[in-house]
C-alpha cells in the first residue's frame, strides 16, 4: 500500500491530477465554524468525526462543486425543516487549477419563487478572500464526472422493494406473490439478453461484467464468482438493479446475496464506467464489509487513482479504511466549545478515532521493563504532542525481558498494535533478525531461524509455546518461528544507555543538590552503576527509602530540560511508532 500511496503523491506533484478541487470552504454552512477550510492536498481523503458531525453534509457540498451537479438534491427546504439564511446566504467556496492558478467558485443559496432550494454560482467576493476575475466574470464550475455512492442507503432493487416498500398491488395476497410474477420476466431478460415489458414496467439491457472486474470483486470478498450479470429494471416498481452472480456451485440473484456484496458489486461497476480524472464521493464504504474486505476495498480504490487519476473523498468510521494513510489525507471534524463543528487538516490515523472515543483496549500497547522505563516514555509522549497519550498506553510487563521474550508469542495472535520498548542493555545490534536479508535457504531452515532467536533473545525456542494444531508440527513450528522473528524486527525497539537509570542520572545536579542542601563532600558517590547512585542519594536528601518515585520524578524533568542525546533518541523511536 504505501508504494501505491508514493505513486500517486508523485501523480499529484507532477500535476497529472487535471480537474482537481484542491480545497473548498465554507463562509457560511450549516453548522460548520464560518470560514472553516479544508484543504484536500491528496487525491483520496477520508473525513472522521462522530455521528452528526457534518461529514455528510461536506459530502454533499462536494458533490454540487461539478457542473451540472446541485446541492439541493441532498439538501432541501421543507415546513418541518426550513432552512435559515439569517443575515448571510449559505454559501461554499471551492479552488481548482486553471493552468498553474487557483481559481475559486462561490456557490451560494438564492432561493427563488417557485424554487426555494435553489443555488447559483456568484462573481469573485472581494469580502471573502476572493480574487476577482480582470472582466468581472464569474468563474466557470469544474468539469468532472461524479459518482455519490452512500452506502447506509444503497440497495438493490429486491431489497428496496421486500424490505422497504409497502406497495402491494391488489391481484397478488402477499409481496412474495408479486416478486415470484416478476422474477420470470427478469429471468427471460437475463437468459435472452431482452428488453422485456409489463405496462410501464421494464428493463434496460443486460451488462455481463468483464473478467478483470469479477476478479476485483473476488479478491474484495473473498469469493470465487465466474459471472456476474446485471440488469436494470423498475418490475418492483421503482428503478433499481439486480444481480444475478454465478459460482462453481451456485447461480443466485440478490434476493440471497449479502447487502455488502451486493454493493460491492455495482460499486466496482460504476466506477469502471467513469472516464479518467473523476470525482468518486463514497459515504461510509465500510457498511456490511468485515475489515479485511475494507482493506482490500481500499487498495482496490488505489489502483483505480493509479490507472485514472480520480480524485476520491471517503466518509469512514473505520479504522481500517484509514490505516496508514498519510496524515495530509485524513480530516478530523470536531465539535468546539460554541457547539459548531471545526476541521483539523492533517492527523496521524492513530490519533484521528481519539476524536471518536476510542476505547484503552484500541490503543497501541507500549509494554517496557520496569517503572522508571514506564515514566520516562510518558513524560517523552506528553512532549510529542498531547494526542500521542490518548492513542499510546505504556505498561510494565512483569518478569523481567526473558518473560517478555516469552510472551511476545501470545502478543503476536492479539489483534492489537503492540511494541516492546527493553532497556538498552538487551540491544544485539550484531544480530540481524530481519528475514528479507536471509537466503532461501536459511528463511526455510528451523535449525537456523531458532539460532537467530536465540542469538536475539537468549531463549530457547523450546521455551516459546507456539499455538500448532495437530499434524505438521514441523511446518507450523517454522512459519510461527519466522513470525516471531518479523515481531522481533518491526516491533521490538531499545531504549539508549544500558539502564533507564543511565539515562536521567544526573551527577553534578546529586552533588550540588546535596552540597546546598546537607553540606556533605561531593565525593560521596563510590557506586559504580547509576542505580545504586539513586538509592544513596535518596537516603542522603531524605534518610530513608519511602520518596524514591518522587526522586526518579524529579530527575525525569531535569533530564528533559536538558534536552540531551539519549532524550532525541527517545522521542525519534516513539515518533517512528506512529508510522509503523
Amino acid at each position: 500500500m504505501n508504494e501505491k500511496l508514493d505513486i500517486i503523491k508523485r501523480a499529484k506533484d507532477a500535476n497529472l491530477y487535471s480537474n482537481y478541487i484542491e480545497h473548498i470552504r465554507f463562509p457560511n454552512y450549516k453548522k460548520l465554524e464560518p470560514n472553516t477550510r479544508i484543504n484536500l492536498d491528496f487525491p483520496i481523503t477520508f473525513l472522521v468525526g462522530k455521528n452528526g458531525s457534518g461529514k455528510s453534509s461536506i459530502l454533499h457540498a462536494l458533490f454540487g462543486c461539478p457542473e451540472g451537479n446541485v446541492i439541493s438534491e441532498f439538501w432541501f427546504e421543507t415546513d418541518l425543516d426550513p432552512i435559515l439564511d439569517s443575515t448571510t446566504r449559505n454559501r461554499y467556496i471551492y479552488g481548482y487549477k486553471s493552468g498553474n492558478v487557483v481559481k475559486e467558485v462561490l456557490y451560494q443559496r438564492s432561493p427563488r419563487t417557485g424554487n426555494p432550494d435553489y443555488w447559483e454560482t456568484s462573481r469573485p467576493v472581494i469580502s471573502l478572500g476572493m480574487i476577482p476575475e480582470p472582466d468581472g466574470a464569474r468563474v466557470p464550475p469544474i468539469v468532472m464526472d461524479v459518482l455519490y455512492l452512500d452506502f447506509r442507503s444503497e440497495l438493490n432493487a429486491f431489497d428496496k422493494y421486500f424490505h422497504f416498500s409497502t406497495y402491494k398491488p391488489q391481484r397478488f395476497n402477499k409481496k412474495q406473490d408479486f416478486l415470484r410474477f416478476f422474477s420470470k420476466k427478469l429471468k427471460k431478460a437475463l437468459n435472452n439478453t431482452s428488453i422485456e415489458r409489463y405496462y410501464s414496467q421494464t428493463n434496460e439491457p443486460k451488462i455481463v461484467l468483464q473478467n478483470n472486474l469479477i476478479q476485483s470483486i473476488n479478491s474484495i470478498l473473498s469469493k470465487n464468482y465466474t459471472s456476474i450479470e446485471i440488469i436494470k429494471h423498475n418490475f418492483y416498481r421503482d428503478w433499481g438493479y439486480t444481480i444475478r452472480i454465478i459460482d462453481a456451485d451456485l447461480k443466485y440473484s440478490e434476493a440471497f446475496a449479502g447487502s455488502g456484496e451486493s454493493s460491492i458489486i455495482l460499486m466496482i461497476y460504476q466506477i469502471s464506467q467513469l472516464g479518467n480524472n473523476s470525482l468518486i464521493i463514497l459515504d461510509e464504504p465500510e457498511t456490511s464489509l468485515h475489515p479485511g474486505a475494507q482493506k482490500k476495498l481500499v487498495n482496490f480504490l488505489l489502483d483505480q487513482m493509479i490507472q485514472k487519476k480520480h480524485q476520491i473523498i471517503i466518509s469512514t468510521h473505520s479504522r481500517e479504511i484509514i490505516n496508514k494513510m498519510p496524515d495530509n489525507a485524513i480530516k478530523v471534524i470536531y465539535t468546539n466549545s460554541s457547539n459548531r463543528f471545526e476541521i483539523l487538516n492533517s492527523c496521524n490515523y492513530r490519533f484521528a478515532f481519539s476524536e471518536l472515543g476510542v476505547t484503552e483496549q484500541s490503543k497501541t500497547l507500549i509494554l517496557c521493563e520496569d517503572l522508571l522505563a514506564k515514566k520516562i516514555i510518558e513524560a517523552v509522549l506528553k512532549d510529542l504532542n498531547s494526542k500521542f497519550n490518548e492513542v499510546f498506553t505504556v505498561q510494565v510487563s512483569s518478569g523481567g525481558s526473558k518473560e517478555i521474550y516469552k510472551r511476545i508469542v501470545q502478543l503476536m495472535d492479539l489483534d492489537r498494535n503492540i511494541f516492546v520498548l527493553f532497556d538498552g542493555d538487551e540491544s544485539r545490534p550484531d544480530v540481524n533478525v530481519n528475514i528479507d536479508d536471509f537466503t532461501v535457504e536459511q528463511s526455510n531452515s528451523l535449525e537456523f531461524i531458532s539460532n537467530k532467536i536465540f542469538e536475539k533473545t537468549s531463549v530457547n525456542i523450546s521455551e516459546l509455546k507456539f499455538s500448532i494444531n495437530s499434524g505438521d508440527t514441523d511446518s507450523q513450528k517454522l512459519l510461527k518461528s519466522k513470525e516471531y522473528l518479523n515481531f522481533l524486527h518491526n516491533k521490538v525497539k531499545y531504549l539508549p544507555l544500558m539502564t533507564p537509570e543511565d539515562i536521567i542520572w544526573d551527577e553534578t545536579y546529586a552533588k550540588d543538590r546535596i552540597t546546598i542542601l546537607k553540606g556533605i563532600e561531593n565525593h560521596v558517590f563510590e557506586q559504580s552503576n547509576s542505580k545504586d547512585k539513586f538509592y544513596q542519594y535518596n537516603i542522603i536528601i531524605h534518610e530513608d527509602a519511602s520518596n524514591y518515585e518522587a526522586i526518579l520524578d524529579e530527575f525525569i524533568l531535569i533530564w528533559k530540560k536538558k534536552s540531551d542525546e539519549s532524550y532525541h533518541i527517545i522521542k525519534d523511536t516513539l515518533s517512528d511508532l506512529i508510522t509503523i
